[in-house]
C-alpha cells in the first residue's frame, strides 16, 4: 500500500478527529481501532507503555484481534519484545512485511504460529518541548 504524503496526513487527521473526543481509555481505544480499520486491514492492534527504570512494557490495552501465546501478560520485559525493542531502541517504526525472515528473533515464532504475516510497530516518543510528542510518519 503506497499513499501519497497528502494521503498520509489526511489519514492522521481522520484518526485524530475520531479519537480526540473521546475521554476514557476504552473509548479511545475503541474509536482508534474502528478508525485505523476504515483505512487497512490489520489482524492485531496494542498498546503499551514502555517503562525505561524496569525494561519492560506495560500493555495500556491488550490486542485487539490475534493473540500469540505469551502476548496476553499486562507486564512483559523488553527483552521478550523483540518488535517492540526494536523500535524503542531505534525511535524509528519498525515496519517487517515477511515474519518469517525474522523467525530467530523471540516472539517471532509464537507470532507466526498465531497466524501474523507481517507487523508494524510505532514508538511514541516524547520530544525535546514540554507537552509534545512526536509521531513519526
Amino acid at each position: 500500500m503506497h499513499w501519497t504524503l497528502d494521503k498520509r496526513y489526511r489519514i492522521l487527521l481522520e484518526i485524530n478527529n475520531a479519537v480526540i473526543t473521546n475521554f476514557s481509555l476504552n473509548e479511545f481505544y475503541k474509536a482508534l481501532s474502528n478508525e485505523l480499520r476504515r483505512h487497512f486491514d490489520y489482524d492485531r492492534l496494542s498498546i503499551f507503555i514502555y517503562d525505561q527504570k524496569s525494561q519492560s512494557l506495560t500493555y495500556l490495552r491488550i490486542a485487539d484481534g490475534i493473540q500469540p501465546e505469551g502476548f496476553e501478560k499486562k507486564i512483559r520485559p523488553l527483552s521478550s519484545a523483540t518488535v517492540a525493542r526494536l523500535a524503542i531502541e531505534s525511535k524509528k517504526p519498525v515496519i517487517i512485511k515477511d515474519l518469517s525472515s525474522y523467525s530467530d528473533l523471540p516472539a517471532i515464532p509464537a507470532m507466526i504460529k498465531a497466524g501474523l504475516t507481517s507487523t508494524l510497530a510505532f514508538p511514541f516518543c516524547k520530544s525535546q518541548l514540554p507537552g509534545f510528542n512526536a509521531f513519526p510518519i
